[in-house]
């Protein structure tokens, strides 16, 4: 019986799986078990194998035990175990090779995750709403959502992105990164209602063909624009965009795309502008894909250092070593749980050093947070750079605890944030918090003003 047990445990063996799923599979097979991986992955409690525990499984070649375990997909994208393997073993990209594998040998795929990949595909965004709602967070500013219409001819392009056109807690920076923009003198454009998902929701759920569709289509319509650079405030769009696209679409020729924060240090120090002091203490979350992936973790800080009278003070884990907020890799459909309880680990960071206001450069960060912020009660407000960058220069106050603004105010500043009754049939956004509303009032202490 023991040698009919050891025959079938080794007929279950494929000694060729690593071969197949690892982007560099001698890397892989370096692996020392160190569970470095396992330590720094933010979800590893959620899973049913860690990442230590997966990798051995692959070595040894038991396919269906690892095609068949939520491990993967429950990766938050986060990039933290690439940055601090010792092996350099590319952790992250197996586990897409891995969701790639598992749909299309296997077709296992968790339900919430393929209906949202279906509307994402079938919608061009992530809230699975009529695209034709895209500029719902122009319907508040002075000429209304027909001011910002695109496509038009122009310089710079604006990829506003989906979390900032569909979800209210982002729609301040959309509103924000305008008047910024007009402010700095740019010719710019949005997509208007011509902008699609950049695919970063299909791409980490290993849906490559549906996100290639997605990225010809922005291309050929900022090629429309004439436009020769590209920004966007968003940290998954400008990765996807910088990074991506080229893989996607070979022989095509992708604008050169800069984040808001690295576009706004520039403009700044070039034209001179100086921001008005704002009185306030705060910290800076480091995006996932703008900090680990992207390297940018100097021109967010830089350009808050241009405020005068700011305090900003860093969280215990910060730039390379910062936490993931939770919102990435697809975890909001998957695991909602997960999703607050990687918040509230963030969140009681910027609560331990004792600041009014958490600043990040990424309106899913800013929407994750915010959401998480409300739901536990956390008397801390989570801002986007560019709300905070607008409001110092345009002297409008944010709801900022504590915070002093000077009396003066732009001519042509708008209340940032406060979205007007959305257009019938828009019901994107999360849904309240039980025995919550969708928004609160500003100086409410359950939570931020979102």
């Amino acid at each position: 019986m023991a040698l009919k047990t050891f025959d079938l445990t080794r007929e279950m063996l494929d000694h060729a799986f690593p071969d197949v799923v690892a982007p560099d599979k001698e890397r892989l097979l370096t692996c020392i078990q160190c569970g470095t991986c396992t330590a720094s992955c933010p979800t590893a409690y959620a899973m049913d194998y860690t990442p230590r525990q997966l990798w051995r499984l692959i070595q040894v070649g038991l396919r269906e035990e690892v095609l068949l375990s939520n491990s993967f997909w429950l990766c938050a994208a986060c990039y933290a175990c690439n940055t601090r393997c010792p092996r350099g073993i590319p952790t992250m990209e197996t586990m897409l090779e891995l969701k790639v594998l598992a749909s299309r040998e296997r077709g296992v795929m968790p339900l919430p995750l393929r209906e949202r990949c279906q509307l994402v595909a079938g919608t061009h965004n992530v809230a699975g709403e009529d695209n034709a709602l895209r500029l719902s967070w122009a319907l508040n500013l002075p000429g209304g959502s027909g001011r910002y219409t695109g496509p038009r001819r122009a310089e710079l392009a604006y990829f506003v992105g989906c979390y900032a056109a569909f979800f209210p807690l982002a729609f301040g920076v959309p509103q924000a990164m305008v008047h910024l923009l007009e402010h700095l003198g740019l010719s710019f454009t949005t997509l208007g209602t011509e902008e699609w998902c950049c695919g970063y929701p299909l791409l980490v759920a290993g849906r490559r063909e549906e996100a290639a569709a997605l990225a010809r289509h922005n291309l050929e319509v900022v090629e429309q624009t004439g436009a020769s650079r590209l920004v966007t405030a968003c940290a998954h769009c400008y990765r996807v965009w910088r990074e991506i696209y080229p893989q996607l679409l070979p022989g095509r020729s992708i604008p050169p795309v800069e984040h808001s924060s690295t576009l706004l240090l520039e403009e700044f120090t070039r034209q001179g502008i100086a921001p008005f002091p704002v009185e306030a203490v705060v910290t800076f979350h480091d995006p996932c894909d703008l900090g680990r992936q992207a390297g940018l973790y100097e021109p967010p800080r830089r350009l808050l250092e241009m405020i005068p009278d700011l305090k900003r003070i860093e969280m215990a884990n910060s730039g390379e070593g910062a936490i993931c907020c939770g919102g990435g890799g697809n975890l909001p459909w998957l695991r909602d749980d997960v999703v607050m309880e990687l918040g509230r680990r963030r969140l009681g960071q910027a609560l331990d050093v004792r600041v009014s206001a958490l600043i990040t450069a990424c309106q899913l960060c800013r929407h994750t947070l915010s959401r998480t912020a409300y739901r536990w009660g956390a008397r801390l407000r989570v801002y986007d750079l560019v709300e905070l960058v607008w409001s110092a220069l345009s002297a409008q106050p944010l709801d900022i605890p504590g915070a002093r603004w000077p009396t003066v105010r732009h001519p042509g500043a708008s209340s940032l944030g406060a979205c007007s009754e959305p257009p019938s049939g828009f019901t994107g956004g999360p849904r309240p918090p039980e025995g919550g509303e969708q928004t609160a009032q500003a100086g409410d202490d359950r939570g931020p003003a979102i």
